[in-house]
């Protein structure tokens, strides 16, 4: 289970994380809804798989290729392993070698268009040379000795069943099995080295010969990248039957008793992932089967030393028994309210902005005088009234109507002679242009007066005026 995509090949740094494979954001991604997968699935071989985890990280693990991501739950009644993920997966579950006896096919010009980066080789020279001659080599040797080597190993000879007279049909496949027969004098060690360098992966594959997963699977992904096959690299936890130990099942029956959940499936069906499980594999992309999981330390030397599982302690998380773990999920609401914080934030400073920009819109627009002046400054005065804490003027009313609704108050006179007037400038036929600027420059006079008349004293009052949203009623 992958949380890292890496196939953007630096000269220097190696493998990184491929900024355009949508599963690197959704592995760190909260989610409020189930994600699905809306690519179409051509690929061959694969089965519907279903995982449910209880785990101590928030990030999610996935299974390649992911056809649903249910959001993450966070459920306090399962001690340390409070987070829940679940994800559906369409899984190659064969050994992908076994397709050495299908015949390949070229890769499309879609394909290539589509898996560019994965085919893009950017390596100094000299690392060209190295990388490149030691693959040349390899190839060389298993087109001299590829059926000695079928005929002798029993792996082998399982593999090339279907196939007796033993022809190459599969390039790609025969192009991995060259590498990695020839990581068979290669010691594999359980150690993690998050060091993807080029460097590193040169002094692995021609000085020391001995490196963890991270040097085999680069190595591996660099090599096949040589040999015309889209690769990269893949970063998460293997969970393998092989890998449980007699530790792992004590482990995971006392969780099983504990949190009731676990009840719910097989045991045989359960695995213990530990920090121990930390691994890193190679994908390569074979035509009509998609991305492929591929492990080149099976054929290495195996670990020797400290490489027995069963020679590391398994911590078991205490759960507290008095309470009861319940698998219904819970609603987000923390993080439902932070996301309607933010948006309310967000609206807030849109309807300021809207406010500003709208009377800065009006007050330009009332510089041209004339009816449109008028209009423009008519709904000014009406938002900077309503800023100041004035009744909201009803739409069914006339500007007169309007200003007859407070009398009495300061400024009513000149509420009621601004609207004579700009009743008179909007609907009145006027002789002249003189005229109608007459009138406007007293529209303008009485616009001040009102202003000066009716707007409160103080601080307090200030601050309102400044930050109030009531003139948006005139949109």
């Amino acid at each position: 289970m992958g949380d890292s995509f890496r196939g953007q090949l630096d000269p220097v740094k190696g493998f990184l994380i491929s900024q355009d494979e949508q599963l690197n954001r959704l592995a760190g991604q909260r989610l409020f809804v189930t994600w699905f997968n809306n690519e179409p699935n051509y690929d061959l071989g694969r089965g519907r798989q279903e995982v449910f985890s209880l785990s101590t990280l928030p990030q999610k693990y996935l299974p390649w290729r992911p056809v649903s991501i249910d959001p993450t739950i966070l459920n306090e009644n399962s001690g340390p392993l409070r987070f829940i993920h679940q994800v559906v997966s369409d899984t190659h579950f064969d050994d992908p070698l076994r397709l050495v006896n299908i015949p390949s096919r070229s890769f499309s010009d879609f394909e290539r268009q589509a898996l560019a980066s994965y085919f893009e080789i950017s390596l100094m020279n000299s690392d060209m040379e190295v990388f490149g001659g030691w693959l040349d080599t390899a190839l060389e040797w298993w087109q001299v000795n590829r059926e000695a080597v079928i005929q002798t190993d029993r792996y082998f000879r399982e593999l090339y069943s279907d196939n007796e007279t033993l022809e190459q049909v599969n390039e790609y496949m025969e192009k991995i099995l060259a590498i990695l027969v020839n990581f068979s004098s290669y010691q594999y060690n359980l150690s993690y080295n998050d060091d993807y360098s080029i460097d590193v992966l040169k002094e692995f594959l021609l000085n020391t010969k001995d490196g963890d997963c991270v040097e085999f699977s680069n190595t591996l992904a660099l090599l096949g990248r040589l040999a015309g096959i889209p690769s990269r690299v893949v970063t998460g936890y293997l969970a393998a039957e092989e890998l449980q130990t007699s530790a792992h099942l004590r482990g995971l029956a006392a969780l099983r008793e504990r949190i009731p959940v676990l009840q719910d499936f097989p045991f045989d069906n359960l695995f213990m992932v530990t920090n121990l499980h930390a691994h890193s594999w190679t994908q390569f992309y074979i035509p009509e089967y998609g991305w492929l999981d591929f492990e080149a330390t099976s054929f290495a030397l195996p670990p020797v030393g400290g490489g027995d599982f069963n020679t590391w302690d398994v911590v078991i998380p205490l759960i507290n028994e008095n309470r009861v773990f319940s698998p219904v999920r819970q609603f987000p609401w923390r993080a439902v309210l932070r996301a309607a914080g933010i948006l309310a934030v967000f609206a807030l400073i849109l309807a300021y902005i809207l406010r500003y920009v709208r009377e800065a819109v009006l007050y330009f627009g009332a510089q041209r005088g004339g009816r449109t002046g008028a209009r423009c400054l008519y709904l000014l005065l009406l938002a900077r009234l309503a800023a100041d804490g004035k009744p909201i003027k009803p739409a069914s009313k006339t500007a007169l109507e309007y200003a007859e609704l407070f009398p009495g108050m300061s400024g009513d006179s000149h509420l009621l002679a601004f609207a004579s007037l700009y009743s008179e400038l909007r609907w009145r036929e006027f002789g002249d242009r003189a005229e109608i600027d007459n009138r406007f420059r007293l529209l303008e006079r009485e616009y001040r007066d009102i202003l000066a008349a009716t707007q409160r004293k103080g601080i307090l009052k200030r601050l309102i005026r400044i930050f109030s949203l009531r003139g948006l009623a005139y949109l």
